[in-house]
């Protein structure tokens, strides 16, 4: 029981992550939670490689509510093990979610700097946002290339106005970085640009800014 309600904190849980969360020696975590499939205590196998496992949610819930009546206190430990354990592994989005559920705010923004391009790409910027809600009193001096991603994700949305305010403070702010940066993160800031403009129906100035960005990034 005490193993189920550590491993329970995370939404997928694996050998190695839940000897990380619960404290049992190596190679002991696959055995457990293999006994625990094999009981039908409400833990399903995700893959075929028997590798990732996942408690029934209804079952999760019991469980942390149990672990939060005699062991509140080490629910936010829990919780940034298990961040740290995903950043180790890149795999940033559960990083950056158990990083907030810790109240690691620090660790959050480094890990969302890491994904927040991935997002935008695949385009799931409901999770993006929602993070920049959560940390925004932290954004104001956050990387740059984080506050880039955060400017396409406007872009994506139709925001030209916020596109444009986020750029242009991304300009004014990278003023003091080493030249080689400043100049990157610089031509980096065009390609939004150039899109917001070619979004006024300019075509010919975003058509001229977009060539050479694409000059110079090649």
């Amino acid at each position: 029981v005490a193993f189920m309600e550590r491993a329970c904190i995370v939404d997928r849980v694996c050998a190695p992550l839940a000897e990380a969360l619960v404290g049992v020696g190596a190679g002991k975590g696959q055995a457990m939670l293999e006994q625990i499939e094999r009981q039908q205590l409400f833990l399903t196998m995700l893959d075929q490689e028997g590798r990732w496992f996942a408690f029934h949610q209804l079952f999760r819930d019991v469980l942390r509510q149990r672990l939060e009546a005699h062991s509140a206190s080490e629910v936010s430990a829990l919780h940034r093990a298990a961040s740290d354990w995903f950043a180790s592994r890149n795999i940033w989005i559960e990083a950056v979610r158990h990083a907030l559920a810790a109240g690691d705010s620090g660790g959050a923004l480094r890990y969302v700097e890491q994904c927040a391009m991935q997002l935008v790409e695949v385009g799931d910027l409901f999770t993006l946002q929602s993070w920049e809600r959560q940390l925004s009193e932290h954004l104001v001096s956050s990387p740059p290339r984080l506050r880039l991603a955060l400017a396409w994700a406007s872009l994506l949305v139709m925001a030209k106005e916020d596109t444009l305010r986020r750029i242009s403070a991304i300009e004014a702010d990278i003023e003091g970085l080493p030249e080689a940066e400043r100049v990157d993160i610089g031509w980096e800031c065009k390609a939004p640009r150039a899109a917001v403009i070619a979004l006024t129906d300019d075509n010919e100035t975003a058509a001229r800014l977009a060539e050479a960005y694409l000059r110079e990034v090649q």
